[in-house]
């Protein structure tokens, strides 16, 4: 096995006149891609709590329903939607590096450290034990796919696994939703139950530890004083530090050989760049917009791939799933805590 290999897929060779027509043939799907990613953050933006991601998932289920009973119009946009996904996957993992806290992480409390590990491994561990189970039987990409969402940054997890363990879009769209209901139910039980229990910094562990998405986080650690809501993002920022072990892991487990995807080092590099370089507040706004509408783009074509028929039929077992999985991390945290000083 050569270096290369473990960086870069085999890819067919393409001549100019090929990359051309492909150019050509892909300018409308493209476009209606794009155009439903500005979409979804828009009404991200005005439904406070409602993931961008999830959004443009569902207005591409939308749209596909819409095309699919004119199957010579649904033809004739997808090159534009299989290149969107090639292209807006890679550019958005890339940009999610910003949110990489490393001078967080490296000063972080150790113990810190070592318990949101714990629970990351043991929430994607148990999401795979328990989805073999007799009553739910679920396959094994779509529980790689849950468990990412669940253990590392939600949506944003989703979106970056799914290309890797090559996961059908309906499966992708399923994931997504069920990721999404799931949080809203979690942040409910923490801010209701458990907010009054806790001290505030534990409070923003438990927060950056257990929910999925970093929108959520964010709306739980509201109104908290400053360096409070720091120390949760903190936490949710190890998390997401993990995709860094966690993607070389399960891609051996699919494709039984070390695969590093080429843009998870240059996510790597993203997050050193955004914490120790000073960049203005234009360039970072600039990268935060480019970021938004890679995800949000990249995801709509994947809902464009999806039978919302088959999806909304799916949904019942993974959220029952997810939502077993939650509860026991919420225990493991509980007794976790009591060792250490945040």
């Amino acid at each position: 096995m050569s270096v290369m290999s473990i960086f870069f897929e085999s890819r067919v060779r393409l001549g100019k006149n090929d990359v051309l027509n492909i150019v050509r043939e892909s300018v409308l799907g493209f476009a209606l891609v794009v155009s439903l990613g500005y979409l979804a953050l828009s009404i991200s933006r005005q439904v406070k709590g409602f993931d961008a991601l999830v959004a443009a998932v569902i207005l591409g289920m939308a749209v596909r329903t819409v095309l699919g009973a004119r199957d010579a119009v649904f033809f004739k946009v997808l090159p534009g939607i299989i290149l969107a996904q090639s292209v807006f996957i890679p550019l958005g993992i890339i940009l999610y590096g910003k949110n990489l806290e490393v001078k967080v992480l490296l000063a972080a409390n150790p113990l810190v450290l070592v318990q949101v590990t714990g629970i990351t491994f043991f929430t994607f561990v148990l999401m795979v034990m328990i989805g073999k189970w007799k009553w739910f039987r679920l396959k094994d990409r779509m529980l790689y796919l849950l468990g990412f969402g669940s253990a590392v940054c939600g949506a944003s997890a989703i979106a970056i696994t799914s290309p890797i363990v090559e996961c059908e879009p309906d499966d992708t769209a399923v994931a997504l939703v069920n990721n999404t209901i799931a949080v809203v139910l979690g942040l409910a039980l923490i801010s209701w139950l458990l907010r009054p229990l806790l001290s505030s910094m534990e409070y923003a562990a438990l927060a950056g530890a257990l929910l999925h998405q970093t929108g959520f986080v964010k709306t739980a650690l509201a109104g908290l004083d400053k360096d409070v809501y720091a120390f949760g993002l903190a936490v949710k920022s190890l998390r997401i530090a993990l995709l860094v072990v966690s993607i070389p892991i399960i891609s051996y487990l699919i494709r039984k050989r070390v695969f590093v995807p080429w843009y998870l080092v240059l996510f790597i590099l993203a997050g050193f760049v955004f914490s120790y370089v000073p960049l203005a507040r234009e360039v970072t706004q600039a990268v935060t917009s480019v970021y938004e509408i890679s995800f949000t783009a990249a995801l709509a074509s994947v809902g464009l791939n999806a039978d919302i028929r088959k999806v909304t039929g799916k949904l019942f077992k993974p959220l029952v799933l997810i939502g077993v999985v939650f509860v026991l991390d919420l225990a493991l945290f509980m007794v976790s805590r009591t060792f250490i000083t945040y």
